[in-house]
C-alpha cells in the first residue's frame, strides 16, 4: 500500500462517518428536545394539559359509544375542561 491510498482511504473513510453521523445527531437533538421543552413548563400547566387531554379522549370514547360522526370536540366539552381542569395557566416558568 502506497501513502497515497492510505491517505485517500483514510480522508474517505471520515467523511463517511461524518456523514453517517449527521442523520444521528438529528435524532438525538429530537429526542432532547422534549424533556427540555417539559423542564421549561410550569407544573401546573403540565397537570392542566394532562387533565384536557383525559377528557377529551373521554369524549372521543363516548361519541362513538353514541355512534354520533363530526367533531366530537365542542362547546360543552370546553365547559367540562374549565370545570374539571380549571382556567389554564401560564406556559412557561419565566411567564
Amino acid at each position: 500500500m502506497t501513502n497515497d491510498f492510505k491517505k485517500g482511504f483514510l480522508i474517505g473513510c471520515g467523511g463517511f462517518v461524518g456523514i453517517l453521523f449527521i442523520p444521528i445527531g438529528i435524532l438525538i437533538l429530537f429526542n432532547l428536545i422534549d424533556p427540555i421543552e417539559k423542564f421549561l413548563q410550569k407544573k401546573s400547566y403540565l397537570n392542566y394539559s394532562a387533565c384536557r387531554k383525559e377528557i377529551y379522549v373521554d369524549a372521543i370514547v363516548q361519541t362513538s359509544k353514541e355512534g354520533h360522526k363530526g367533531e366530537a370536540y365542542d362547546k360543552r366539552y370546553e365547559e367540562i375542561i374549565e370545570e374539571d381542569c380549571g382556567e389554564k395557566p401560564k406556559r412557561w416558568k419565566w411567564q
